[in-house]
Protein backbone atom coordinates (compact mmCIF):
# COMPACT_ATOMS: atom_id res chain seq x y z
CA UNK A 1 0.00 0.00 0.00
CA UNK A 2 1.55 3.77 -0.67
CA UNK A 3 1.67 6.21 1.79
CA UNK A 4 -0.84 9.12 0.00
CA UNK A 5 0.08 11.77 2.73
CA UNK A 6 3.53 14.02 2.26
CA UNK A 7 4.94 16.78 3.41
CA UNK A 8 6.73 19.78 1.59
CA UNK A 9 9.29 21.27 3.63
CA UNK A 10 11.72 23.60 2.28
CA UNK A 11 15.32 24.44 2.97
CA UNK A 12 16.28 27.22 1.08
CA UNK A 13 19.81 27.06 1.74
CA UNK A 14 23.21 28.17 -0.48
CA UNK A 15 25.83 28.25 1.61
CA UNK A 16 27.03 24.89 1.23
CA UNK A 17 28.46 25.51 -2.60
CA UNK A 18 30.08 29.17 -3.82
CA UNK A 19 27.25 30.13 -6.13
CA UNK A 20 24.62 32.26 -4.74
CA UNK A 21 20.95 31.94 -5.92
CA UNK A 22 20.16 27.72 -4.91
CA UNK A 23 17.78 29.27 -2.14
CA UNK A 24 15.66 30.55 -4.86
CA UNK A 25 14.59 26.60 -5.18
CA UNK A 26 11.52 25.92 -3.18
CA UNK A 27 9.73 28.85 -3.39
CA UNK A 28 10.22 28.12 -7.50
CA UNK A 29 8.99 24.66 -7.35
CA UNK A 30 6.08 25.32 -5.09
CA UNK A 31 5.17 28.69 -7.76
CA UNK A 32 5.45 26.13 -10.25
CA UNK A 33 2.60 24.43 -8.64
CA UNK A 34 4.43 21.11 -6.90
CA UNK A 35 1.57 21.04 -4.22
CA UNK A 36 -1.31 21.61 -6.56
CA UNK A 37 -0.22 18.61 -8.55
CA UNK A 38 0.55 16.41 -6.03
CA UNK A 39 -3.04 16.88 -4.77
CA UNK A 40 -3.90 16.02 -8.53
CA UNK A 41 -2.17 12.64 -8.06
CA UNK A 42 -4.38 12.09 -4.85
CA UNK A 43 -1.67 12.56 -2.67
CA UNK A 44 -2.47 14.51 1.02
CA UNK A 45 -0.58 17.11 1.06
CA UNK A 46 0.97 19.72 4.42
CA UNK A 47 3.51 22.06 3.45
CA UNK A 48 4.80 23.08 6.11
CA UNK A 49 6.82 25.86 5.19
CA UNK A 50 10.63 27.03 5.01
CA UNK A 51 13.39 26.53 7.80
CA UNK A 52 14.69 29.62 8.61
CA UNK A 53 18.58 29.61 7.12
CA UNK A 54 21.07 32.71 8.00
CA UNK A 55 22.04 34.55 4.82
CA UNK A 56 25.48 34.63 4.07
CA UNK A 57 26.04 38.48 4.09
CA UNK A 58 24.46 38.70 7.33
CA UNK A 59 26.96 35.83 8.89
CA UNK A 60 29.82 37.89 10.53
CA UNK A 61 32.76 34.88 10.20
CA UNK A 62 31.90 32.61 7.64
CA UNK A 63 34.60 29.94 9.09
CA UNK A 64 37.90 28.98 7.42
CA UNK A 65 37.89 28.33 3.56
CA UNK A 66 37.45 24.56 3.91
CA UNK A 67 34.27 24.45 6.20
CA UNK A 68 32.68 28.15 5.17
CA UNK A 69 29.45 28.14 7.26
CA UNK A 70 29.86 25.19 9.05
CA UNK A 71 27.91 26.16 11.90
CA UNK A 72 24.99 27.50 10.09
CA UNK A 73 24.67 24.76 7.71
CA UNK A 74 24.81 22.07 10.63
CA UNK A 75 22.10 24.41 12.11
CA UNK A 76 20.09 23.97 9.43
CA UNK A 77 20.53 20.37 8.53
CA UNK A 78 19.30 19.78 12.69
CA UNK A 79 16.36 21.52 12.21
CA UNK A 80 15.14 19.95 8.75
CA UNK A 81 16.38 16.50 10.41
CA UNK A 82 13.75 17.46 13.16
CA UNK A 83 11.00 18.15 10.86
CA UNK A 84 11.52 14.56 8.41
CA UNK A 85 11.44 12.69 11.44
CA UNK A 86 7.83 14.22 12.64
CA UNK A 87 6.76 14.56 9.06
CA UNK A 88 7.24 10.56 8.95
CA UNK A 89 6.08 9.97 12.85
CA UNK A 90 2.65 11.73 11.28
CA UNK A 91 2.61 9.31 8.60
CA UNK A 92 3.54 11.63 5.53
CA UNK A 93 6.59 11.22 3.67
CA UNK A 94 8.76 13.83 3.13
CA UNK A 95 9.16 15.91 0.25
CA UNK A 96 12.26 18.16 0.58
CA UNK A 97 13.27 21.05 -1.89
CA UNK A 98 16.23 22.85 -1.75
CA UNK A 99 18.76 24.63 -1.63
CA UNK A 100 22.05 23.14 -2.07
CA UNK A 101 23.37 19.64 -1.79
CA UNK A 102 23.97 20.15 1.80
CA UNK A 103 20.59 19.56 3.21
CA UNK A 104 20.99 15.94 1.89
CA UNK A 105 22.63 15.41 5.82
CA UNK A 106 19.70 16.84 7.18
CA UNK A 107 17.13 15.19 5.48
CA UNK A 108 19.00 11.63 6.01
CA UNK A 109 19.83 11.71 9.23
CA UNK A 110 16.03 12.65 9.73
CA UNK A 111 14.49 9.27 7.89
CA UNK A 112 17.77 6.76 9.58
CA UNK A 113 16.55 8.72 13.01
CA UNK A 114 12.87 8.18 12.28
CA UNK A 115 13.93 3.85 11.49
CA UNK A 116 16.16 3.76 14.00
CA UNK A 117 13.50 4.78 17.00
CA UNK A 118 11.51 1.45 15.40
CA UNK A 119 14.56 -0.14 15.61
CA UNK A 120 14.76 -0.87 11.65
CA UNK A 121 17.09 0.04 9.06
CA UNK A 122 17.04 3.06 6.27
CA UNK A 123 18.62 2.02 2.73
CA UNK A 124 18.14 0.30 0.08
CA UNK A 125 16.05 -2.99 0.85
CA UNK A 126 18.67 -3.21 3.50
CA UNK A 127 21.29 -4.73 1.96
CA UNK A 128 24.59 -4.54 3.93
CA UNK A 129 26.54 -4.81 0.70
CA UNK A 130 26.39 -4.47 -2.87
CA UNK A 131 25.36 -7.97 -4.51
CA UNK A 132 27.85 -9.62 -7.15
Amino acid sequence: MTNKKVAIIGAPMDLGQGRRGTDMGPSAVRVAGLGMRLAALGYEVADVGNIPVSQAESVADAGPAAAKFLNEIADVCEKLGDLVTRAMEYGRAPVVLGGDHSIAAGTVAGVSRFFRKRGKRSGCCGLTHMPT
